[in-house]
Order: structure tokens, then C-alpha cells, then sequence
């Protein structure tokens, strides 16, 4: 089913970065928030915790900081969670 080709998947991806970018592992999984993924992480456990910065969308900015700390709360049992490409030197990084 799912989970088994998602860990196949996940398995292939972690094994290409070692092999390409060394034992480091330097790896974030993006798109990882469904349990079959979360639980399938071996050799990095780096897993985004939101959806992507847009930096020239006000809107979006407190919104984004929000699901990634909510989301953070539930990952950060599982894995470490990334929050995207937030800029500290952008007006929103004192939000």
C-alpha cells in the first residue's frame, strides 16, 4: 500500500543524498506531514514545518509563522521541524 512505497520512496531519496552530498545528510523533507512520511524518516530528521515563505505577501507572513509553530508542536516529537526560508532581516522577522 502507502506506506510501504512511501518508505520506499523516502529509503531512495535519503540513500541518493548519501551517496551525492556525503554522510551528512543534508536533506529536508518537504511535503512530509502525513504520518506514513513522518514515521519513515531514518537518516535525516529534518521535515518542514510549513508551507513556503512568500516574502512579498503581507498577507501571508503572520499566517506563516503561526502553522509553523503549531505545527512544530506535533512534529518537533518526531522530527526537527524546519521553518522554511523565513528571513530574519525581513520586516515580518519581529513578528
Amino acid at each position: 500500500g502507502s506506506r510501504a512505497l512511501t518508505r520506499a520512496y523516502l529509503e531512495a531519496a535519503e540513500k541518493s543524498v548519501r551517496k551525492h552530498f556525503g554522510v551528512s545528510n543534508k536533506l529536508i523533507h518537504c511535503m512530509s506531514h502525513p504520518t506514513e512520511c513522518l514515521y519513515s524518516v531514518n537518516t535525516s530528521s529534518v521535515v518542514r514545518a510549513s508551507d513556503d515563505f512568500w516574502p512579498t505577501d503581507t498577507a501571508s507572513h503572520s499566517t506563516h509563522i503561526v502553522h509553523a509553530a503549531y505545527n512544530s508542536v506535533f512534529i518537533g516529537e518526531i522530527a526537527q521541524p524546519d521553518w522554511d526560508m523565513f528571513q530574519s532581516k525581513h520586516d515580518a522577522a519581529g513578528l
